[in-house]
């Protein structure tokens, strides 16, 4: 942003400059300054005409979000928006039973002292009372409300409960999931730097907990997730070297989720997914064989969907085709 902010007033400078050597409107309007050109002055035109533009392509690049605003095909995410799943595949999102964890900083190993000898001489101790009060919200249970309120578009009172989801995040998994929620909701509201920074955070988490299980295939899908979001979110604010080394990242990990898995069709899904994200991000940075070869690939594994369901794939099997032809023709031209 503070780069944008530079940007804008470097153009809005150089501008001014052009504008006052040529004076495209004469004496009209308040009088300015003349800006001696010394020994340039047989070149005031050039000179002033290519500031004016120069400024002006300026603020145009700088008022412009990087990269063209695309059609994205929903990518497996593990936020309050409905998860992508199918009858015959479990959702990539959905809680599963882990093995217990080795220890982290997050659970400190502290040694128990050591039981006490057992009295048989002792009379029994009665139970406690029950205790009273209505039963502590969960984490999960909190969740699902959220998801409640923003199917309901309860905007007010979903943002309520983000504010204090992560108080009962109890595991890194939980405070990705929090982070990823939030992202969720300040990209839908068009807070793009608030969502940028939230998926920000989501990643920290989802890159260490496939640091701890990196043969889990639910971390790999999450950490993988959790990268689109974040090559979105830097696209969208011009830094496309920033997403485009996200969207590596998680073609790297969902190429090894489709052979360690299978190829599953949530997996396959997903890796056309992250193939298009990064031949778009390609395609900005000038690099449109490469692109090309990204978009061949994805439209390969999203013809296979289709032939297997029509009916579910059939509509995204044509975009991808769409959005080939059209690269295609540029490519000709």
């Amino acid at each position: 942003m503070v780069a944008r902010l530079i940007g804008l007033l470097l153009g809005l400078l150089i501008a001014a400059a052009g504008w006052m050597i040529v004076r495209p409107l004469g004496d009209v309007g308040p009088t300015l300054p003349r800006i001696d050109l010394a020994q340039f002055e047989d070149l005031r035109a050039l000179i002033g005409w290519g500031a004016l533009g120069l400024g002006a392509l300026a603020l145009v690049v700088n008022l412009t979000p990087g990269g063209r605003k695309r059609a994205r095909r929903a990518a497996p995410a593990v936020g309050f928006g409905a998860p992508i799943t199918f009858a015959d595949d479990p959702p990539a999102a959905t809680p599963v039973a882990r093995p217990a964890p080795k220890p982290t900083a997050e659970a400190p190993l502290t040694l128990a002292p050591a039981p006490a000898p057992v009295r048989n001489d002792l009379p029994p101790v009665a139970p406690g009372p029950d205790p009273s009060g209505p039963p502590q919200e969960t984490f999960g249970q909190l969740r699902a409300v959220l998801r409640g309120k923003v199917r309901a578009e309860a905007w007010s009172e979903a943002g309520d409960i983000l504010a204090r989801l992560p108080a009962l995040a109890l595991t890194h998994h939980d405070r990705m999931a929090a982070a990823q929620d939030l992202g969720d909701f300040c990209r839908g509201q068009g807070r793009i730097e608030d969502a940028a920074e939230a998926y920000g955070q989501a990643l920290s988490y989802a890159r260490l907990l496939h640091e701890i299980e990196p043969r889990d295939p639910v971390a790999a899908a999450d950490l993988a997730g959790a990268l689109i979001n974040v090559g979105d979110m830097a696209c969208d604010e011009g830094r496309v070297d920033a997403g485009l080394g996200a969207y590596e990242e998680a073609v790297v990990l969902r190429r090894r989720l489709v052979a360690d898995q299978g190829g599953r069709r949530l997996d396959r899904r997903a890796l056309s997914i992250a193939l298009e994200r990064l031949a778009d991000a390609r395609e900005d940075r000038g690099h449109r064989v490469r692109a090309l070869d990204l978009y061949r690939e994805s439209l390969e594994l999203a013809g296979t969907l289709a032939a297997e369901d029509p009916q579910r794939y059939g509509a995204e099997l044509q975009g991808t085709r769409t959005r080939l032809s059209e690269l295609e023709a540029r490519l000709s031209v």
